[in-house]
């Protein structure tokens, strides 16, 4: 979507058969503007993408909900306690490389831990954040295609009382004061 719209995009992520399905699927979609993607650990951000950045995007792993590779450094392999200390630091990482006046996006669910509770991913997200200095500036919610939960529910529900959910939330988070942020747009974004 940056390359389609004339912007520049750096993603790293730590698998690189990840990276390789990325650069062939961008070859079809913009061939004459590729995206730059870096293997790497992102705790290392700072180092593998010098700089500073107008955005930072993520929609990180839910903790070991789903696991994507058996490398210890990857987020989905880790109990939750670690998961969540990483999880800050690559959280103040990015905060360090955001530019003032600019805006970070993560889009993350709740999921159950192996008890059936809640484990409150996006107040973790929120609290990460304003450790780092960043406000909660904007929400939403991004429903998800539904799929299968509608067949799911009742079973689930009967069994255990718990409801399905079919959504993420999609938290936007302001660096700087909010009132410099419209002028500093308009100069920067609509030359």
């Amino acid at each position: 979507v940056a390359a389609k719209l004339g912007r520049n995009y750096t993603g790293i992520d730590l698998r690189g058969e990840q990276i390789a399905a990325n650069e062939t699927q961008a070859k079809q979609i913009t061939p004459d503007r590729l995206p730059k993607w870096i293997t790497g650990d992102s705790r290392n951000a700072d180092a593998l993408a010098k700089g500073e950045y107008d955005f930072i995007f993520s929609c990180p792993p839910y903790a070991d909900l789903e696991v994507y590779s058996d490398n210890p450094q990857d987020l989905s392999t880790m109990k939750y306690d670690d998961f969540l200390k990483v999880y800050q630091e690559i959280i103040a990482q990015a905060v360090g490389m955001l530019k003032p006046t600019r805006f970070a996006c993560f889009v993350v669910g709740d999921y159950r831990d192996k008890f059936g509770m809640y484990s409150n991913l996006p107040g973790q997200t929120i609290a990460a954040f304003e450790r780092a200095g960043l406000g909660l500036y904007n929400s939403a919610i991004l429903v998800n295609v539904t799929g299968s939960l509608p067949l799911r529910i009742n079973a689930q529900f009967v069994g255990s009382r718990k409801l399905g959910t079919c959504h993420q939330h999609v938290l936007i988070f302001a660096k700087g004061q909010p009132k410099a942020f419209v002028s500093k747009w308009k100069s920067d974004f609509t030359e």
